[in-house]
C-alpha cells in the first residue's frame, strides 16, 4: 500500500517515453511516502536532503547530489530551495534492473559516485524544452548513469509490429491472445520476445501507455474524469490511485504549472 504524499513542484517540465518519466522542477518537496517506480534524484544546483526507512525500520538521513532509491522504499525529500531532476522508471524495465545492479546492489538507497557531465546539468537547469530540442533527455541521462551498458537486442519485426499495434489503439485493454494473433506468434513466444527486446512485460507496457494517455489527455485541457475514461480507467479515482502508486505524486499536481513533452 502506498502512503499518502504531498509533492510541491513549480516551474516543472515533464518528459516521458515508453517506460520512464523525467520531472525537472525549480524545487521538489515530498513528504514521507513510497511508490513503485525506481527513482533517480539529481541535484542541479545544490544538495537536497533525503530521509529513508532502513531494512530494520529505523530511519536515516543525508544530503545528496545524486541518489538512486529502490522501488517501494519509504522516503521523503527536501529540496532545500534548490532545483532537482527526478527520473522515475518502471522497475520491471531492463534499464531499471541495470541501474539497480550497478548502483544499489542490496541497498535500498545509494548515491551514485559519478559526476554527471556539466553540459547535461546545464541543459537540465536551463529551459529543458528548448535545450533538448534535438535530443532525448531521458536517454541522455541514462547513458550518463549506465556508460558502456549493452543495449537491448535488435528489434524483431514482429515485436515492432506489436508495438505499433498497441500504440495505435485508442482502447489499450488488449488481451494477450488478441495481440499474439495480430503478429502471428504464440502468447508465450511473444511474451518472451517482448520482454527481451522492449525491456518490459507486455502487461506492464500497456499499463504505462494507459497512464501516459491519460496524462496527455489531461494536458490537452480535459478533466481528469474524461482523461481517465479516455485511457480505459474505471474512473478518475482509479487513474489517480494507479498513477500515485507508480510515481508517488498525484496527477493533478503534475498537471498544474507543468509543461509535458513526449520524447522518443
Amino acid at each position: 500500500m502506498v502512503d499518502s504524499a504531498h509533492y510541491g513542484v513549480s516551474g516543472v517540465h515533464i518528459f516521458k517515453n515508453d517506460t520512464a518519466v523525467l520531472i525537472v522542477g525549480s524545487e521538489v518537496q515530498a513528504t514521507y511516502h513510497s511508490h513503485h517506480a525506481l527513482q533517480v534524484s539529481i541535484a542541479l544546483d545544490k544538495p537536497f536532503h533525503l530521509r529513508w526507512e532502513t531494512n530494520n525500520d529505523s530511519t536515516k538521513g543525508a544530503d545528496f547530489n545524486g541518489v538512486i532509491i529502490r522501488p517501494d522504499q519509504k522516503h521523503s525529500l527536501d529540496g532545500k530551495g534548490g532545483k532537482q531532476a527526478l527520473l522515475l522508471i518502471d522497475p520491471e524495465h531492463t534499464c531499471a534492473e541495470q541501474l539497480t545492479t550497478k548502483w544499489l546492489g542490496e541497498k535500498v538507497v545509494a548515491p551514485f559516485p559519478v559526476t554527471l557531465p556539466a553540459l547535461l546539468i546545464e541543459k537540465l537547469t536551463k529551459d529543458p524544452s528548448a535545450e533538448f530540442h534535438e535530443s532525448n533527455p531521458i536517454t541522455t541521462l541514462l547513458d550518463a548513469l549506465l556508460p558502456g551498458t549493452a543495449s537491448l537486442a535488435p528489434m524483431d519485426n514482429r515485436v515492432r509490429s506489436a508495438l505499433n499495434y498497441l500504440q495505435s489503439q485508442t482502447d489499450k485493454n488488449i488481451s494477450a491472445s488478441e495481440l499474439s494473433n495480430e503478429v502471428h506468434l504464440s502468447e508465450s513466444r511473444l511474451a518472451h520476445l517482448f520482454k527481451q527486446q522492449v525491456g518490459i512485460p507486455v502487461r506492464r507496457y500497456l499499463m504505462w501507455l494507459r497512464l501516459m494517455d491519460a496524462i496527455e489527455c489531461a494536458f490537452a485541457g480535459n478533466s481528469l474524469t474524461d482523461a481517465a475514461a479516455h485511457a480505459g480507467f474505471s474512473d478518475s479515482s482509479h487513474f489517480s490511485r494507479t498513477f500515485q502508486a507508480m510515481f508517488g505524486i498525484q496527477p493533478s499536481l503534475v498537471i498544474q504549472h507543468s509543461q509535458f513533452i513526449q520524447v522518443p
